[in-house]
């Protein structure tokens, strides 16, 4: 990991030294404060239909529709290498190195403008000048897609247009504050002699931008605080109700701001360490795509993934923060740590998949990916143990966001508890996460004893690692081998194998080695590669379909989603107990049994079988696209599952088959004590 800090220099700046620097810093600040501007004026203009739907307002380039971000990057080169030169002494015509030499490198996303000249580095101001720009762009672009998202639905009611309108004017003006107090007072630090970044923090530096912070979740109250859940989702920020829109923006702003008024003063040879990942799935804090599908059957599709889900990743990076390798961070020592001692899940382990003699006394220390995964479809509950078999492989661009990880897991597939509680859940903990026992274990080996809750599901109640499902309910033996590759770019799954019916006459997504019914695969050369013959078998599973469509036509929805068309089939639901994404739970065909269930739901009464769906389906191929910001990232794999011991389970799910999975992540990126990175030069990694 690079993490070399800029030399300060020894002795005090000369005026004109200080002058060149006050200059960077104040032509970048107009420059990123008018491509924010043009962002949120674009997307205000979209939004009102007076753009067309397709324009990409997050791009700086597309945004700049009257020119003046191009008249500022004007300004700013002149200014620093150019006809009004500050940067370059006006007798002499030599340039402030000491100014230059706090700009080591340019880092991702904007790399690629270091032109190889002296240095590996950044060797002119001419290049610098490049270098802020780009990284400018990029980080205005980056808060537009975390902040403002892509267009609001036509079908949105306008006060949630006025919310996101008032998002981006105010956090620019947040922006215009951070960068105009950090400014003044790092030419005056630079004057006295103070010539390292963070070093001119002060009382009134403080009060100013406390007081433009309070101004921006005051204004997010004021103007989104009137309308529910479903309203603000449309405006597609980083949380759905004034609350979490107030902490989220206020947050991110304020690391966005830190970040681009060091990147005024210096760019010192920081990368984060570590990212730390937290889960926003189904409906949470805010409302995602995220989704899981698992099966032909489609009986399967479209489940509740658990929300808040924290774990974490160290990062070893090139110079550019561009090449990092990424491995897995237990987090040991915090409450969210997901590895536990096989024999007590209570005590925190850090050995991925092997004896642990530091924390186990020698036994197997487990580390899952997320706490047990609860799944009901079509009247049978499952509760599902995921857990790692070694550590990750693969790299992420800290600059961008991007990352595509190979993830090796043992699925453990158990028999649920009841129907409506196909995991033992954590009751009563008010607060996830904060290492407090506040809960009591519901179900399980540990039923009755104290918890504390790692993540939420909405539709079942909240999940521990703590609380996990009886072994002797397991139909998986030590597990399904999965292999999964996530990925922030597009994964995709093509129907490379013949169905067993109807007779080789059509495609199926997924079968078992012929040699080893424990190895699912979607060609033969998987199966060649371990010598465990052909991708033919269904091991003992479901008989393999494309789907269970009454005519075998899959309908594309739209997003790579697929429904069953006129041949059916179509499932009824109760309508008073449905998932927390909207979509049926308790399947029925009567009212009558709906009533069977009472004593599960909520008052006693699940309603009537009143909620028809059309039974969802996998196209061919099945696809799954993610995204990518330094804040947030959409992470997505598809790979195959195969058989259970459970007849029941390969039947209703349809094993084996396809899985698709997406969820989406809030990353912070860390500095190596911890602190928050503050993009793109980390200057308070100090």
């Amino acid at each position: 990991m690079v993490s070399l800090a800029a030399a300060a220099p020894a002795a005090a700046w000369t005026f004109y030294e200080g002058k060149c620097r006050a200059e960077i810093s104040k032509t970048l600040a107009k420059y990123s404060s008018t491509q924010f501007k043009n962002i949120g004026k674009c997307h205000r203009l979209r939004n009102r239909r007076q753009l067309p739907e397709a324009w990409d307002c997050n791009d700086p380039a597309t945004a700049d529709r009257e020119g003046k971000g191009e008249r500022a990057a004007i300004r700013l080169r002149r200014a620093i290498g150019g006809t009004a030169d500050r940067c370059h002494h006006k007798i002499s015509g030599e340039s402030f190195d000491t100014v230059l030499a706090n700009f080591t490198r340019c880092p991702s996303p904007a790399a690629e403008t270091d032109d190889g000249g002296a240095t590996t580095g950044i060797d002119s101001f001419a290049e610098l000048a490049d270098c802020l720009l780009a990284l400018g762009d990029g980080l205005v672009s980056q808060l537009g897609g975390s902040l403002l998202g892509t267009p609001v639905p036509t079908e949105a009611r306008p006060g949630a247009r006025r919310c996101h309108w008032m998002i981006a004017k105010m956090t620019g003006k947040y922006l215009n504050t951070v960068q105009h107090v950090r400014g003044r007072a790092q030419a005056k630090a630079d004057r006295s002699g103070v010539h390292e970044v963070y070093g001119q923090v002060g009382a009134d530096l403080n009060r100013k931008i406390n007081k433009a912070e309070a101004k921006l979740a005051g204004a997010i109250y004021k103007k989104c605080g009137r309308f529910p859940l479903e309203d603000l989702d449309d405006i597609q920020s980083c949380a759905d109700d004034s609350e979490g829109l107030a902490e989220c923006v206020v947050e991110i702003a304020r690391r966005s701001g830190r970040g681009l008024a060091a990147l005024g003063f210096e760019l010192p040879e920081h990368c984060p360490s570590r990212a730390l990942l937290t889960a926003r799935a189904g409906i949470g804090d805010e409302i995602t795509a995220t989704r899981l599908d698992v099966g032909f059957t489609g009986l399967a599709h479209g489940m509740d993934i658990m929300d808040g889900i924290v774990s974490a990743v160290s990062l070893d990076c090139d110079p550019d923060c561009g090449d990092c390798e990424v491995s897995q961070d237990p987090l040991r020592n915090l409450p969210t740590g997901f590895c536990r001692c096989e024999a007590n899940p209570t005590v925190k382990c850090d050995v991925i998949a092997g004896p642990d003699a530091d924390d186990c006394g020698g036994g197997m220390c487990r580390c899952m990916f997320g706490p047990p995964l609860a799944i009901a479809a079509g009247g049978v509950p499952v509760c599902v143990v995921n857990e790692l078999q070694g550590d990750l492989e693969g790299t992420a661009d800290a600059g961008t966001g991007e990352a595509t990880v190979s993830v090796g897991l043992r699925s453990k597939v158990h028999l649920g508890i009841a129907g409506l509680q196909p995991c033992p859940i954590c009751e009563g903990d008010g607060v996830i996460n904060d290492g407090m026992d506040g809960g009591v274990c519901n179900g399980g080996p540990r039923d009755g004893l104290p918890c504390d809750a790692n993540a939420t599901d909405l539709t079942f109640g909240a999940v521990s690692y703590e609380c996990l499902p009886e072994p002797g309910s397991g139909v998986t033996g030590s597990g399904l081998v999965l292999s999964m590759t996530m990925t922030s770019d597009v994964s995709s799954l093509p129907f490379g194998t013949t169905c067993d019916a109807p007779a080789d006459t059509m495609q199926c997504a997924c079968a078992v080695c012929s040699g080893d019914s424990s190895l699912a695969c979607n060609d033969d050369e998987t199966c060649k590669e371990v010598e465990a013959g052909d991708c033919t078998s269904s091991g003992g599973g479901a008989v393999r379909f494309p789907n269970q469509c009454g005519d075998g036509v899959c309908l594309d929805q739209g997003n790579g989603n697929g429904e069953c068309g006129a041949a059916g089939p179509v499932e009824n639901y109760c309508d008073n107990m449905l998932r927390a994404n909207g979509r049926g739970l308790l399947a029925c065909q009567t009212d009558e049994d709906c009533l069977t269930y009472a004593s599960q739901c909520p008052d006693g009464d699940c309603g009537v079988c009143s909620i028809a769906e059309p039974r969802a389906c996998f196209l061919d191929p099945i696809t799954a696209s993610g995204g990518a910001t330094p804040d947030r990232a959409d992470m997505v794999t598809t790979f195959c599952v195969p058989p259970t011991a459970s007849a029941a389970v390969n039947s209703v799910l349809g094993l084996p088959g396809a899985a698709r999975f997406k969820v989406s992540f809030d990353v912070e990126g860390q500095c190596a004590n911890g602190a928050p990175f503050d993009k793109p030069g980390g200057s308070n990694c100090m």
